[in-house]
């Protein structure tokens, strides 16, 4: 299971003699889903994520271990995306953050539009493009996308960020190539 092979990893790193590390953390946001309930199709895609994440570190420090920082790297994963062919993966970069409309004094005047809401994060299908409406204000009024590009949205109307200023946060997609060195 998912379970032993984490439990199996993180004995790993913490008992080999060599104790090979990560550069940085990883962490993985599963989501969007509403207090006490499971997400099926959530919970599968993340139980493959993590198996495909903890495979490339347990080869990724087998390396390590037996031939060096100059041994070749392992192959890419095989968990059932493009990752496997190509090497490339979606990689997102923040462009822009919308904040709610909000009046002089900082009091919210509208909300997120229902078009927006519960649209696809981070998939082509959900681009907001320019002119698409992003907000609605109490009175009816809406208010379209305003940028001069399309771009991703996701974090789209999260309770956490309501105080921070972020309705939504906008990204560019860049691939990135894990076949390199």
């Amino acid at each position: 299971t998912i379970f032993t092979k984490c439990t199996r990893q993180l004995k790993y790193l913490k008992d080999s003699p060599s104790r090979p590390r990560l550069r940085s953390g990883m962490t993985v946001e599963v989501g969007p889903v509403p207090h006490s309930t499971v997400n099926a199709q959530l919970l599968l895609s993340t139980i493959r994520l993590l198996t495909d994440a903890l495979d490339f570190l347990e080869a990724y420090n087998q390396r390590l271990l037996e031939g060096g920082a100059s041994a070749p790297l392992p192959p890419p994963v095989t968990g059932g995306g493009d990752t496997a062919t190509t090497g490339d993966v979606p990689f997102f970069v923040g462009a822009a953050v919308r904040d709610y409309p909000r009046d002089a004094d900082g009091k919210m005047l509208g909300f997120v539009h229902p078009s927006l809401q519960g649209r696809p994060e981070l998939e082509e299908d959900g681009m907001v493009r320019p002119g698409d409406p992003v907000f609605q204000l109490m009175d009816g009024t809406v208010i379209n996308y305003d940028g001069d590009e399309a771009l991703y949205p996701f974090f789209i109307n999260e309770a956490a960020y309501y105080e921070q200023g972020k309705a939504f946060i906008l990204g560019r997609r860049q691939p990135m190539d894990l076949r390199r060195p």
